[in-house]
């Protein structure tokens, strides 16, 4: 007896229905009736397919949303230069080289690769390693840095003597805040319709990509910067300029021989990337300015202007990456509205005791 469970008896197969005679039946798993599915239909038996880490299963679901299941490599040179509060001014300045990669996000597969089954059979790949690149999170340069100010007028200060000059320009501080950091590298995917999932995929959960451009040189950035042109934005936005050259990719070989069955091999264009592309930079520019006026004792008026996004500049989310062929350029390579808000000054005024 093992567990509860006789084994030593005899029987056929109409007596072993009780755990006497080996234990009761259980159904077929799932993944066994999807594993037979997928070998019984000739259609679905795709290189990806083969290549996937569990060929058996339909879809592949990360219950932890991928937050245990990446590898990330971090290098970084970090710099500060700080002052205490000297002749009124106090700052800080920080700068951070970064260099940040892994195999996050969009992916083609973990298995290693033949040559033969990329497009341009230019070079195999170890397993795990064919999207393991510069992640979409990697700012190389980030700048951070505040300030504050203390203005020189006043009483022991340029002035002092002059009553005109001590009451309009004694006793101002000004204090703004800079932060800065290049845009991360920008990820082409191949967005054709049912033709990547279809000769690609096969339903998992592996991401289609193009393949770069035999003989095509130079940046595909196009139409100048993010967001330029008449009337800023708004002229970007509502007529779809498009900052991404669509002849930059192409659609990977389709080696099937039989009609209206396409067979793609794996497209060669980096994960990220891509021509040395990455999406706009993102920067924050506040400043503040106030000044305590007394009142009587300790009783004294506080006002304050606060202004944030001080140089007015408008930051804009990377273009869209979904490539496809001529008849899926719609909304490739454009931008849509920017993520951050118009110059804003707000005024403030309290009394403090």
């Amino acid at each position: 007896m093992l567990n509860g469970f006789y084994f030593d008896c005899a029987c056929d197969d109409s007596e072993c229905e009780h755990h006497e005679c080996g234990g009761p039946r259980i159904a077929n798993p799932v993944f066994f009736i999807a594993a037979a599915n997928v070998a019984s239909n000739n259609a679905n038996l795709t290189i990806q397919q083969m290549l996937t880490a569990f060929p058996q299963y339909n879809q592949l679901y990360d219950g932890w949303g991928g937050i245990f299941v990446e590898n990330y490599s971090y290098e970084a040179i970090q710099a500060t230069v700080s002052q205490r509060t000297a002749h009124g001014l106090a700052f800080n300045f920080n700068f951070t080289y970064s260099k940040n990669i892994g195999d996050d996000g969009n992916f083609r597969s973990g298995w290693p690769i033949p040559a033969s089954a990329i497009d341009g059979h230019a070079q195999a790949w170890k397993q795990d390693r064919i999207d393991r690149s510069w992640t979409t999170t990697s700012a190389p340069y980030i700048l951070n840095t505040y300030a504050v100010y203390q203005l020189p007028f006043g009483k022991g200060k340029i002035g002092a003597n002059n009553w005109l000059v001590t009451q309009l320009a004694g006793g101002w501080t000004v204090s703004g805040v800079y932060q800065y950091s290049s845009g991360g590298p920008f990820g082409v995917t191949w967005s054709s319709g049912g033709q990547c999932a279809n000769g690609y995929t096969t339903g998992n959960a592996y991401t289609c990509m193009p393949s770069l451009t035999p003989g095509y040189s130079g940046s595909p950035r196009i139409n100048g910067k993010f967001g330029s042109g008449p009337k800023g934005y708004v002229f970007a936005n509502a007529s779809n300029i498009k900052y991404l050259d669509i002849n930059a990719f192409s659609q990977p070989a389709n080696i099937s021989t039989t009609a209206n069955s396409a067979q793609y091999l794996i497209g060669n264009a980096p994960r990220t990337a891509a021509y040395g592309i990455r999406s706009p930079g993102n920067q924050t520019d506040n400043l503040s300015i106030r000044r305590s006026f007394p009142i009587w004792r300790e009783y004294a008026l506080m006002i304050q202007a606060d202004c944030s996004n001080f140089l007015n500049k408008m930051i804009w989310g990377g273009p869209n990456g979904g490539w496809g062929s001529s008849t899926n350029t719609t909304t490739y390579g454009t931008v849509g509205a920017p993520g951050t808000l118009p110059r804003d000054w707000q005024m403030s005024g309290h009394v403090t005791f």
